[in-house]
């Protein structure tokens, strides 16, 4: 699938989209290219009305905590 411009154009000061690698319900995920760290990145792209419906603080803390449940569950093995 191709990247949509306006999701290019939007991110373009920070990441380099490649491609699209999958997508679900909720959210697509691009391979992207990171220039100030140098490396490969996924980027999960919500889709644009949930991402509305729940609002840029809800939706960060949301992700927030489920990225430090994984990092926690990580630190314990």
């Amino acid at each position: 699938m191709d990247v949509p411009e306006t999701l290019r154009l939007a991110l373009a000061d920070r990441y380099a989209i490649e491609r699209e690698l999958g997508q679900g319900g909720m959210a697509t995920v691009y391979l992207a290219h990171d220039p100030r760290h140098e490396r490969k990145v996924a980027l999960k792209v919500l889709r644009p009305d949930l991402g509305a419906m729940l609002g840029p603080d809800r939706l960060y803390l949301t992700v927030s905590q489920y990225e430090s449940d994984i990092w926690v569950a990580n630190l314990r093995r």
